[in-house]
Order: C-alpha cells, then sequence, then structure tokens
C-alpha cells in the first residue's frame, strides 16, 4: 500500500468514525443510568452564561468547518489542508476544555476516541 493510499483510508475512515460517534450518541442516551439521564437533563436547560455559549459555539463551528473542509484537501492532497488540519486539531482540545464535564456511552466514547486520537 501507498502512502497515498493509506493517507485516503485514514480520511474515509475518520469519516466513519465521525458517523458512528454521532449515531451511537444518540441511540444508546436511553441506556445510561437514571441518575446520568437526569443529569444531562439538568444541562440541556438554558445555561445564564450566553456570551461564553455564543462565543464557544462560534469557535466550534468554525473549527468543524475548517476540519471538514481540511479533511476533503487531505483527501485530494492538497498542501494547505495539511496546515489547516494541524490548527484545527489543535484548536479542539482547548475549546473542548470549555464545555465541562460531558456524558456518554462507552461505545460512543469509543468511535470517537478512535477518530481523534488514532486517526488525527
Amino acid at each position: 500500500m501507498t502512502p497515498r493510499v493509506g493517507l485516503r483510508i485514514a480520511v474515509v475512515a475518520e469519516w466513519c468514525f465521525v458517523v458512528a460517534a454521532i449515531g451511537l450518541e444518540y441511540s444508546q442516551r436511553d441506556s445510561l443510568p437514571e441518575e446520568l439521564k437526569a443529569y444531562l437533563a439538568s444541562v440541556a436547560e438554558p445555561d445564564t452564561a450566553v456570551g461564553k455559549t455564543l462565543l464557544l459555539a462560534s469557535v466550534g463551528i468554525l473549527v468543524l468547518a475548517a476540519g471538514l473542509v481540511s479533511s476533503i484537501g487531505l483527501l485530494f492532497f492538497k498542501r494547505w489542508a495539511r496546515s489547516l488540519y494541524l490548527a484545527a486539531t489543535v484548536i479542539q482540545v482547548p475549546l473542548a476544555l470549555g464545555f465541562g464535564p460531558v456524558v456518554t456511552a462507552a461505545t460512543a466514547y469509543v468511535a470517537g476516541e478512535v477518530q481523534v486520537f488514532w486517526l488525527s
């Protein structure tokens, strides 16, 4: 297998794991214990820190778009895609810390971790 084929396989696998993580997250919420369901319901209530929420959402959408565009660029071996992908990946770490505690099912967590750490 050539490096080009390997990179294309990794990019497509990353997309597959993203879709799997999102699907598993929403399909397995009912399997969580009642205490965690209650916590998720309380977190879903409107937040009083609207400014923080808007900032995180705005930056998050930009990073998500940059990640998508850069992964498509990587699929076609564009030189600019490497820098954009690296920047989007590095920005995701401190951005994720701003969201606070996250409750998710184990299978969704594993799919997300495979996508983030093993394929990036």
